[in-house]
């Protein structure tokens, strides 16, 4: 039997689009999700690519700060959106288990 999540109040919307980007690799919306992240890793990887150069850390530090919250704010959002999508669907992870 089919779900409409959407129905059953905010609960049920943030539990619907939780689903949408981190769980069901058929929608729109996990798809842009998946490819964002790649965006930002590979960013991530320039930025410090960069910063390894002789100079410029110096003449951008702030730019490189600035992009360093950034991009781990991103990351801390998809990892808690990822283990939230797996807890409510009773996945756990075998990394820490018993």
């Amino acid at each position: 039997m089919h779900e409409n999540r959407r129905e059953t109040g905010s609960a049920g919307v943030v539990d619907y689009w939780i689903r949408e980007a981190f769980e069901n690799q058929k929608s729109r919306t996990y798809g842009a999700v998946s490819n964002f992240v790649m965006v930002v890793i590979f960013y991530s990887i320039a930025t410090i690519v960069l910063e390894s150069l002789a100079g410029w850390e110096e003449a951008h530090e702030r730019f490189f700060r600035i992009s360093e919250i950034i991009v781990v704010s991103i990351f801390l959002i998809e990892y808690v959106g990822t283990s939230t999508s797996r807890s409510r669907a009773g996945v756990t992870s075998s990394a820490g288990g018993a």
